[in-house]
């Protein structure tokens, strides 16, 4: 056991000081390093904050994309209530609707606006 925390401990002083380094490096040629780079903005960044998977990100990149994720969360969670409700009445819930033809959809395909539509509708509105 001993053996590999020495490993452990290690490999982790070489990651702090290969860290140490590039940072360094940069430095010296008026740059950046990686590491103060926000890996969602691609931006410097001038309010990190640390995530518990251990990364930093730009607080408001980071913020900005968990609403964004929190919310489509959410919207799937609606919709598979929405489908359960209907089904438990014995109907087919509103997306399973071709919003082009008001009809129930037996070949959705779902184009990059997100929406699903029957194939021969929107084949044919698109035509």
């Amino acid at each position: 056991h001993i053996e590999r925390w020495l490993r452990r401990l290690k490999s982790q002083t070489l990651l702090v000081a290969t860290a140490e380094e590039e940072a360094s490096v940069a430095m010296a040629h008026g740059q950046h390093p990686h590491s103060f780079y926000c890996p969602i903005s691609q931006q410097c960044m001038h309010d990190p904050v640390v995530l518990s998977d251990g990364h930093s990100y730009e607080r408001r990149h980071i913020e900005r994309w968990l609403r964004r994720l929190k919310s489509q969360t959410l919207l799937v969670a609606t919709a598979e209530e929405e489908a359960s409700v209907a089904m438990a009445h014995g109907q087919h819930p509103h997306s399973f609707y071709c919003p082009i033809s008001q009809q129930c959809m037996h070949d959705p395909v779902v184009l990059s606006d997100g929406h699903s539509y029957e194939r021969r509708h929107i084949e044919r509105w698109l035509r």
